[in-house]
């Protein structure tokens, strides 16, 4: 019988071997998710019940076949968890701690391509604008952009192997972005319209 690990977890779940998949989880990814929260102020009540409905929500969309086999479960389950945080603390009109980059360039873009994104026809322009520079790029700009993640966090979440890795990775995406926005100024001037 295989042992369980982070590849086979989607396997173990469809094969009903749900206590092996709990402990799991709990052992490998809770760690990282209460660590991420307690920074953020959460309380350990708040960390628990989110990890347990993110793990439930988890565990209904592998069974449903929403998610593809394959797929970082681990880095799925993180992200699943603090959006639950996120929402639990926006339904209760909490404050959040939010650990935002130093670096100013990162807020500038930031807020230059979150204002890019208000209406459904300006993804079509983004998606012609993103296709250049790659999938996990796309990945990484979303967890800085769109979850004001830090890089410890996205480390976690794109498996790379120290922060320095992935501060070094964001730099280029953020080049290549650049790059590709000065390449097409009509796709910018469109999505100037929307500002």
């Amino acid at each position: 019988m295989a042992e369980i690990n982070e590849h086979n977890i989607y396997e173990f779940i469809l094969q009903g071997r749900d206590r092996e998949v709990i402990k799991y989880l709990y052992k490998k990814t809770f760690p990282t998710v209460k660590k991420s929260l307690l920074r953020k102020k959460a309380s350990r009540e708040d960390i628990e019940d989110v990890f347990q409905e993110a793990v439930m929500g988890l565990y209904k969309m592998i069974m449903d076949h929403k998610i593809e086999p394959g797929l970082n479960i681990c880095g799925l389950l993180y992200t699943i968890s603090i959006n639950k945080w996120y929402n639990l603390m926006r339904k209760n009109n909490r404050q959040v701690l939010v650990d935002f980059q130093e670096d100013e360039s990162y807020h500038t873009l930031s807020e230059e391509i979150g204002d890019w994104f208000l209406a459904k026809s300006e993804k079509n322009l983004l998606n012609t604008l993103f296709v250049q520079i790659g999938q996990k790029c796309i990945e990484m700009l979303n967890f800085t952009i769109y979850q004001d993640l830090s890089m410890e966090d996205i480390r976690y979440r794109m498996g790379l192997k120290s922060e320095a890795s992935t501060k070094m990775q964001m730099k280029r995406c953020r080049e290549k972005l650049w790059e590709q926005i000065e390449n097409n100024p009509e796709i910018l001037n469109r999505l100037l319209e929307y500002v």
